[in-house]
């Protein structure tokens, strides 16, 4: 029996196929695509709370560390910290994602982001009873985004 030998698929050809994706559909409807941004992030959410380990019944902190693992984990980022400012403030970290180029083209044309990471944290705190609020975005140079948001229990 032969043995294929494993290539990775290479990161900024992932990037890429992910920028066109974001591209062609904001070319096609415009500002409605932020629906889709939101909900693709649902999707792949749905798809991989169980190999997360990802219980609705866990902290928001442990929700959201267990995501940001598994990103790194699959390459997609280099690390995600989270600090917390207050109760119900918290300051999200993502260094060097496999898109930051293309999300930054993206973004200065007034595009919808390819950082499909971000959706997925909204949407596994959503699920877990939690109401986000984006306080702040700062997207820094050498490929760091810093984002803050307000969690509060929906329950």
């Amino acid at each position: 029996m032969s043995r294929k030998k494993i290539v990775p698929l290479d990161k900024p050809f992932a990037s890429l196929i992910i920028y066109a994706l974001y591209k062609a559909i904001y070319q096609k409807i415009g500002d409605e695509a932020w629906d889709i941004v939101w909900h693709s992030g649902k999707i792949l959410y749905d798809e991989l709370k169980d190999k997360m380990g990802i219980s609705n019944e866990d902290p928001p902190r442990v929700i959201l560390d267990k995501i940001g693992n598994f990103f790194k984990n699959m390459g997609f980022i280099e690390s995600m910290t989270i600090e917390e400012i207050c109760d119900d403030i918290i300051e999200v970290t993502i260094r060097k994602p496999i898109t930051w180029n293309m999300n930054v083209k993206l973004r200065t044309s007034g595009m919808v982001p390819s950082l499909i990471l971000t959706p997925v944290l909204h949407a596994a705190l959503e699920e877990a009873g939690y109401k986000l609020t984006r306080i702040k975005e700062k997207e820094y140079g050498d490929r760091l985004l810093i984002e803050r948001w307000r969690i509060v229990e929906k329950r």
